[in-house]
């Protein structure tokens, strides 16, 4: 871990691990806290506009924005099928780029 991600780590865990990779740059760590659950079809809603659910395309720009090996999405579980996280990341694992390719 860097020494940034370690701090993190540690304030949302309550740990004391040290940060001792200096091989790569140690970015500063951006913590978004959003509802997690996506809009549906079959909600009252109906769109990923309304500002109470986090549409999926929100994290795709965070990942397009700062690259995927620099993002990490948390939850407490993913055992389940409807874990928001989970179905967020079936939704980007069936996205393409302008080649097809996933």
């Amino acid at each position: 871990l860097t020494p940034n991600i370690a701090a993190f780590v540690n304030v949302i865990w309550g740990t004391s691990i040290e940060g001792g990779n200096t091989r790569v740059p140690n970015r500063k760590v951006e913590y978004i806290c959003k509802y997690p659950y996506p809009p549906s079809s079959s909600s009252s809603y109906g769109n990923e506009n309304h500002h109470h659910y986090l549409p999926t395309s929100f994290l795709r720009n965070i990942i397009d924005e700062h690259g995927e090996e620099n993002v990490m999405l948390l939850s407490q579980s993913v055992r389940n099928e409807a874990c928001p996280i989970r179905v967020h990341v079936n939704e980007l694992m069936k996205e393409t780029d302008h080649n097809g390719i996933r």
